[in-house]
């Protein structure tokens, strides 16, 4: 939707949100696992075609983070993703908050494509 005023300008800096489900899906999570790796080739995609134009597109895959939506989960689930977790415990908003804030600030000024992963160690990426 801003692409086209972003490249008029010759900056922009996006920040998309994934999820550690994009890149670890579970079957009983299948469409949204689906939408998320989407979400992440969408970032790659667009990171290529848009850096000529100084616009970096970036992505945070968060796991478990302590949100409403988060919150909807049964105990057993909740539970479970906390003791698969190394750091053993869920997020907080402010840490996804915090790698957002980093990745539109020119201390990220040769990022682009990249997923973050903040999972506590849940995911760990080769």
């Amino acid at each position: 939707a801003v692409k086209d005023e972003m490249i008029e300008r010759r900056f922009g800096r996006i920040v998309n949100l994934a999820s550690v489900a994009g890149l670890r899906p579970r079957p009983i999570m299948a469409h949204y696992a689906a939408s998320k790796a989407a979400v992440i080739s969408l970032t790659q995609s667009f990171s290529e075609a848009w850096a000529p134009h100084n616009i970096r597109i970036n992505a945070i895959a968060p796991g478990l983070i302590d949100t409403d939506m988060a919150r909807d989960l049964p105990e057993a689930s909740w539970a479970h993703c906390i003791a698969g977790t190394p750091m053993g415990r869920v997020g907080q908003p402010e840490e996804i908050a915090n790698l957002a804030r980093f990745l539109v600030s020119e201390e990220s000024s040769f990022m682009t494509g990249q997923t973050l992963v903040a999972s506590g160690g849940r995911v760990l990426l080769p």
